[in-house]
């Protein structure tokens, strides 16, 4: 999938919609990079409210029966992680963003059963 496409289905996912058959985690997870890396663009927020979107989900993430999941975490708390990591980097978070970024991560540590998700949600909420 292409760049837009990938975004695509992340913002599918985010409003509920249904999804390509062929999206999985995977799939999310290269649509979490795309958006990281449009979102540190200057003047761009729509990707940034898009991981903000991405963080307030709270449902299943899709997996086909053949992927491989990693071991280290679910790979909806992998996913979070990788959007934690993407907001945290984008250069010019507003009041208004941070705001709801430091809810999300209060949720994200409070639900999160990966110690490295919950590190990072905690190490996050304290420079706040």
């Amino acid at each position: 999938m292409d760049d837009n496409a990938l975004l695509d289905q992340l913002r599918r996912y985010v409003r509920n919609e249904p999804l390509d058959p062929l999206c999985d985690w995977t799939v999310l997870l290269d649509a979490l990079e795309v958006a990281r890396d449009r979102a540190n663009a200057p003047g761009v927020l729509s990707e940034l409210e898009l991981l903000l979107e991405f963080l307030d989900q709270r449902r299943p993430i899709p997996q086909k029966e053949d992927t491989l999941v990693p071991h280290a975490m679910p790979p909806e708390e992998m996913l979070m992680y990788d959007a934690i990591k993407a907001v945290i980097a984008h250069p010019a978070l507003g009041q208004e963003h941070e705001t709801r970024f430091q809810e999300s991560l209060q949720r994200i540590l409070d639900e999160a059963s990966s110690p490295a998700l919950s590190h990072l949600a905690r190490k996050h909420l304290k420079k706040a």
